[in-house]
């Protein structure tokens, strides 16, 4: 009898326990898609996410993107004042370049940054990495990643690949940075890139070449911030349309890009509505 009744309360414990771990997973997602839509919200407006949900549901009829090209031109006397550009939270980058460094990290990665996210892109090839801004974990003991950057060379892919071409080997190529929602605001996106200009510029290249769309204006205000040791230039702008689910398709000329850099004075421009 007595070991029925013990027999009865480790079923019921752990059933209990799997209910908790349930439970506990779901809550975990939830929270990570709040705070998805949270992102979403502040760097694109409402409006802006309206937009985004219209588009996704034309889409496969109808699509057409556009976005500025941006340059970052330096040179080997700017790198110590870009090493010293920092915050003042303590935040600290880290740069990944295969997936066994990135493994290292797995503890600090939490919703809405996904793993498996960071990890497809290293697995793109060897000239893929990424940096990764670390802070000391308010919810306990060591740190925890609050935002990333991902970087690459020598290939270029814009519009879902359909802006496609090989850069020069002295150009970094970065895509939008991604902060946490609760550390937004706070110059992680401008410690994250002093810290791949500082890569560049230790690896032999001169210049970050990236692409921002025109209705992502929290990504442009942070390109134009003044409080900074370095000047973005955006160019183009270059578009995608695409038709019937890509039955149709018409791009900017990937050697419009290249033309853009090589005469980046010729295709200056300033994204409207991006003024502080």
């Amino acid at each position: 009898m007595v070991s029925g009744l013990i027999q009865a309360l480790v079923e019921t414990t752990d059933r209990n326990s799997a209910e908790c771990l349930g439970f506990s997973l779901m809550r975990g997602r939830t929270e990570g898609r709040l705070q998805r839509l949270r992102y979403l919200r502040d760097s694109l407006g409402v409006t802006g996410m309206l937009r985004r949900l219209a588009g996704k549901l034309i889409s496969p009829i109808y699509h057409n993107e556009t976005a500025y090209i941006t340059l970052v031109s330096f040179d080997e006397g700017e790198l110590s004042n870009i090493e010293t550009f920092a915050d003042e939270h303590g935040t600290e980058c880290v740069v990944v370049a295969c997936p066994d460094e990135l493994e290292d990290l797995a503890a600090e990665i939490r919703p809405p940054i996904q793993f498996s996210e960071l990890l497809e892109h290293l697995k793109q090839g060897p000239n893929r990495s990424l940096i990764l801004a670390r802070r000391d974990d308010p919810d306990g003991p060591g740190k925890r990643i609050i935002g990333f950057k991902r970087m690459g060379r020598g290939r270029f892919g814009y519009f879902h690949g359909r802006l496609d071409g090989e850069l020069p080997r002295d150009t970094l190529i970065t895509q939008n940075d991604f902060v946490i929602p609760e550390c937004r605001g706070q110059r992680v996106s401008a410690v994250m890139k002093a810290a791949a200009q500082a890569y560049a510029v230790k690896h032999g290249m001169r210049r970050l070449v990236g692409a921002i769309g025109i209705h992502n204006i929290a990504s442009l205000r942070a390109a134009k911030n003044p409080n900074t040791p370095w000047k973005v230039t955006f160019l183009g702008p270059v578009k995608s349309v695409s038709v019937l689910g890509g039955l149709y398709t018409k791009t900017t000329p990937f050697s419009d890009v290249l033309s853009f850099l090589e005469n980046p004075s010729d295709a200056q421009c300033d994204p409207p509505g991006t003024d502080a």
